[in-house]
């Protein structure tokens, strides 16, 4: 049974890990305003990652580097994944340091490069003036050497404001864009991070959905609950491919992805620097893996029901 339909069938009973999100540094060279970690913490890295990239071989489940940046530390975890056997790893970088690896480039399965919108307000938003057109130089670049590389964009107030000029530069250099709107998590209120309000959220969300072909991802349980009026005239079907999600493909060519919130918190995992496995950090409830107990899966299970009051009327019209 894949994991979409044990949401449907609110059996989300123990961890079933699927993909492990990695992310060796607790330090980056950027502020982000979105960037739902602290921007003060210490890192303590662990000196050997073998016994990590062995856990997630033995898995066999997929691995993606989301660094926080590709530093040494982070390339030699990776060269140990590569040994081990992983054959789908893919990388989130900001721009800054992807290419200081070039060995590791074709192990790559998938490339993600993170330019939240046009120049100004990348910069805003990221907390380096500069930022933009560093990650766009080393899009240029990837594509030069024959990669493919994705723009991975946090949309906000901030960056919603010349979006259109944005998307137009992408269009001229046949770059594909996933895009998500940023949402409000424990250190991003701290810091007074730019989300959007209800009505503004419909509208930027009603501009996603035009313009240029792109995956619009969404990850938030509050942001579908707001969205409804939009997400409910939509037909929406069960993923196929990776058995997750729920999908909607527009005439425009732009594709909504919903990832359950209670279903990510059992069916994958994230690796933090200092090497232990835990469960998903963005809804609050990141444990270490062998500490989850009933109570954490009876969290999952009370969401999973939340979740299903809302989506369960429109399902049963799809596939």
């Amino acid at each position: 049974m894949k994991p979409i339909e044990k949401w449907l069938n609110q059996s989300l009973t123990k961890i079933e890990p699927m993909r492990i999100i990695a992310t060796t540094e607790a330090r980056c060279n950027l502020a982000c305003e979105h960037c739902y970690w602290a921007h003060d913490m210490s890192s303590a890295p662990i000196s050997d990652w073998r016994p990590a990239a062995r856990k997630i071989a033995n898995l066999g489940v997929p691995v993606f580097f989301a660094g926080r940046i590709l530093t040494p530390n982070g390339a030699f975890f990776l060269k140990h994944c590569i040994s081990e056997g992983i054959k789908e790893i893919g990388i989130v970088d900001n721009g800054y340091t992807i290419l200081t690896e070039p060995n590791l480039l074709p192990h790559y399965t998938s490339i993600n490069i993170s330019i939240d919108g046009w120049r100004e307000k990348h910069d805003q938003q990221r907390g380096k003036v500069g930022a933009f057109d560093k990650a766009w130089s080393t899009v240029m670049e990837l594509k030069k050497q024959g990669y493919d590389p994705i723009i991975s964009s946090a949309l906000s107030p901030i960056t919603l404001n010349e979006w259109e000029r944005f998307e137009n530069l992408l269009a001229e250099n046949d770059v594909p864009v996933s895009s998500t709107l940023v949402w409000a998590l424990p250190n991003t209120a701290k810091r007074g991070t730019a989300v959007f309000a209800e009505k503004e959220m419909c509208v930027a969300f009603e501009k996603l959905m035009g313009g240029i072909p792109k995956l619009i991802n969404i990850y938030s349980f509050e942001h579908a609950q707001t969205l409804w009026p939009i997400l409910s005239q939509l037909h929406w079907n069960l993923d196929t491919e990776f058995g997750d999600c729920l999908t909607a493909t527009l005439s425009s060519g732009v594709t909504i992805v919903y990832r359950p919130a209670s279903l990510v918190s059992v069916f994958e995992l994230s690796l933090q620097w200092d090497g232990v496995f835990y469960t998903p950090f963005t809804y609050g409830k990141g444990v270490p893996e062998d500490e989850v107990d009933t109570s954490y899966l009876e969290w999952a299970r009370k969401t999973n029901t939340t979740e299903l009051e809302l989506w369960s009327s429109i399902l049963k019209g799809g596939d």
